[in-house]
């Protein structure tokens, strides 16, 4: 009797640290930085932005600071495209 009690609580415990796992490995996998702590390099390395693109982008964002990712197509070439790839690596 008392060795069913304690499988039970062994597989709840092993399930329990199973998700806590999967959860913490979840929220690190969808954090993205905030766009406000974006500088030029880290936009140059997105795909299809360039050092032009990335400065305007990144003034932009120093001028609107409460802006997010969605905002950045009032930037001169950021459009549906490049904005994608932005709101891939920023929120």
């Amino acid at each position: 009797m008392i060795y069913v009690k304690l499988d039970k609580l062994k597989c709840f415990l092993i399930g329990f640290i199973t998700t806590v796992i999967a959860l913490l490995i979840l929220a690190w996998c969808l954090s993205k930085p905030p766009i406000q702590n974006a500088n030029i390099s880290q936009l140059v390395a997105i795909n299809g932005i360039g050092e032009v693109l990335a400065e305007r982008i990144y003034d932009y964002v120093k001028e609107n600071p409460s802006c997010d990712v969605g905002d950045l197509l009032d930037v001169d070439g950021v459009g549906e495209v490049r904005l994608k790839e932005l709101k891939e690596n920023f929120k």
